[in-house]
């Protein structure tokens, strides 16, 4: 306890206060000295509420996308393993049959057949120029001869051409050079139905599926037929070869696939399919839980390679999702940063990495979010894929630190 002495008049003495206990009362740090560590952390945190403040608005997209981006790659992921599972089993059920033969299957068996191919119906018939033709698939392909104008408007020059499409004249600069507005025979598209393999038929929903239907000019000159038209030079004329007219046609054809033996056009094609079998028929394959299974292109390919195409609509949306879900973590991480700033900025290599304004942070930290994801998820299925997906989100996080040395220099 101390004490002060009164002067003469009255007033506070000027002397030193004492304790009782001896000794003089401590020296107080100075304002500059005192709190500093407080004051930091006060206007850190005073910083973080003005940014949260400023930019609830990205605040609350950037989590919302985050949440959703994730939770759709998460479910996209498992989705995806559990489809490779179901296709794993379902490859070893997978009996290789023998189409020269009609066995007993149990409705629905799943089967992979592959021999020749062939079909119920007569040829396949043109029936415009009354040309046949044994083949899977037609193709009528029809030019014209028309005007075309070239130069400019001052000088414009015409000239006959043949072809595909109409060409419209209503623009020509000469009314004289003037297009029919149709053809007189329109291009078209000619398949075969009722087809087989071997002594299996083909269900039209496993024919809608064919693959592999490559188109290849057929020599007009084993047609036969063609009444009306001239052939000459591999094409049919409607009118003089040598002096056509302007809105005469030529047609050449293509073909896909031989459904006979022993002809000109060549040896009887082989078709590979996969499905399900049901008395003579093979139709697409329904398993108990998944999608239908069902493939068929023209020549031999192995079940794996079928499957593959039959799976590939599935793997396409695969790719799809997970490109949606980085884009949404990217596009979060880039409205974030600012709060990410304020809140983590205390860590140097988020520091340095939110201070730079350049996007390609955003997607590199969102790349690395992805593969972690994916690799966790993958890990009880396929440990290579996992691995690989870590590796490459090692690779990325290289790539960050590297570009947050650079930013900070």
């Amino acid at each position: 306890m101390s004490y002060y002495s009164y002067s003469g008049d009255g007033g506070l003495s000027h002397r030193r206060p004492h304790y009782y206990g001896g000794g003089s009362l401590p020296e107080m740090p100075s304002p500059g000295k005192f709190g500093a560590d407080e004051q930091q952390g006060v206007r850190r945190r005073s910083s973080f509420v003005q940014v949260l403040r400023g930019t609830m608005t990205s605040l609350f997209i950037g989590v919302i996308l985050i949440a959703v981006s994730l939770y759709f790659l998460y479910s996209n992921e498992i989705q995806a393993v559990r489809s490779h599972r179901l296709l794993d089993e379902t490859l070893r059920a997978c009996h290789t049959m023998d189409t020269t033969v009609v066995s007993r299957y149990r409705p629905n068996f799943l089967v992979y057949a592959s021999g020749p191919i062939s079909s119920k119906d007569p040829p396949v018939s043109d029936d415009a120029l009354h040309v046949r033709a044994p083949v899977l698939r037609l193709r009528r392909e029809v030019e014209a001869l028309q005007w075309r104008e070239t130069g400019t408007p001052e000088q414009p020059h015409y000239e006959q051409v043949w072809a595909a499409e109409v060409l419209d004249s209503s623009r020509y600069h000469d009314t004289r050079h003037q297009n029919p507005q149709r053809f007189k025979l329109p291009s078209a598209t000619l398949s075969a139905n009722r087809l087989r393999i071997g002594e299996y038929s083909l269900d039209p929903r496993l024919v809608a599926l064919f693959e592999g239907l490559d188109l290849a000019p057929l020599d007009p000159a084993l047609l036969g037929g063609a009444r009306e038209f001239t052939l000459h030079n591999g094409h049919f004329y409607s009118g003089s070869p040598e002096r056509p007219k302007i809105g005469d046609v030529r047609v050449s054809y293509l073909y896909a696939g031989v459904t006979i033996p022993n002809s000109l056009l060549g040896p009887q094609s082989t078709a590979s399919a996969i499905g399900g079998v049901t008395n003579s028929s093979i139709a697409p394959y329904y398993p108990p839980r998944g999608p239908p299974v069902g493939s068929l292109v023209l020549g031999h390919a192995s079940k794996e390679y079928l499957f593959g195409r039959a799976t590939a609509e599935t793997t396409q949306s695969l790719y799809m999702y997970r490109a949606a879900s980085f884009g949404g973590l990217a596009l979060a991480l880039w409205l974030l940063r600012g709060t990410l700033q304020a809140a983590l900025g205390w860590i140097p290599i988020i520091h340095r990495i939110t201070r730079r304004s350049s996007p390609v942070f955003a997607l590199l930290l969102a790349a690395v979010l992805t593969l972690a994801l994916m690799a966790a998820v993958w890990a009880s299925y396929w440990v290579y894929s996992s691995m690989l997906a870590l590796a490459a989100a090692a690779l990325f996080i290289i790539g960050i630190r590297t570009g947050s040395k650079e930013a900070a220099q």
